[in-house]
């Protein structure tokens, strides 16, 4: 009986320090992200909520001890709305169906917007083939430049037949419109919203 009680302590031991080496910072505070969605790894948890209850979303990803981030999906046309918990958040999408929030140090590499099928004009800085056809080179090129304002990726054969991917990074962003061709964004503390 002795063993088995030493065995059952040494076990807990084990699961409290594994699960100190995921945990989170309780004190790690969550920044708040209107009209903009998360994308990261498979949820942890979906939790339909009630209208209003946006704050319980973070207060239930702040108790969580996996919790990077969270997503807030407003109810709408007969849907409830939505908490997503996510372990891992890669990046921010605007959205004006959402409303999301992010442990500070765990900010997504690119703080800012994504958005396919949209091309961004504006001051262009540099233009650059890409060596694959992955608009997220495009937008981590944009993340390194502190002078980047956004970035345009265009896809293969858009300049002529056989052409390689490009990317157009600009320092100023004057307007957005809808083409099939592209994927942009913009960074968040120099985004413009514009309409089509």
């Amino acid at each position: 009986m002795r063993i088995f009680a030493t065995a059952l302590v040494w076990l807990a031991v084990f699961c409290a320090a594994a699960l100190a080496q995921t945990r989170v910072s309780p004190s790690g505070t969550l920044n708040d992200l209107r009209n903009t969605a998360l994308r990261g790894t498979v949820p942890i948890e979906e939790i339909e909520m009630r209208s209003g209850q946006r704050a319980r979303c973070a207060e239930t990803c702040s108790a969580h001890p996996l919790c990077r981030g969270f997503n807030w999906r407003k109810g709408a046309e007969g849907r409830r709305p939505q908490c997503t918990l996510l372990h891992r958040v890669f990046e921010t999408v605007q959205s004006p169906f959402f409303h999301s929030g992010v442990r500070s140090g765990q900010t997504p590499v690119f703080d800012g917007t994504r958005e396919a099928d949209a091309e961004l004009l504006g001051e262009v800085a540099h233009e650059f083939a890409l060596p694959d056809a992955k608009p997220v080179l495009c937008r981590d090129a944009c993340s390194r430049d502190k002078g980047c304002a956004g970035w345009t990726y265009l896809r293969p054969d858009v300049l002529r037949i056989g052409s390689a991917p490009v990317c157009r990074m600009l320092t100023a962003v004057t307007e957005r419109r809808a083409a099939p061709c592209c994927v942009s964004g913009q960074r968040r503390e120099t985004f413009q919203a514009f309409r089509y």
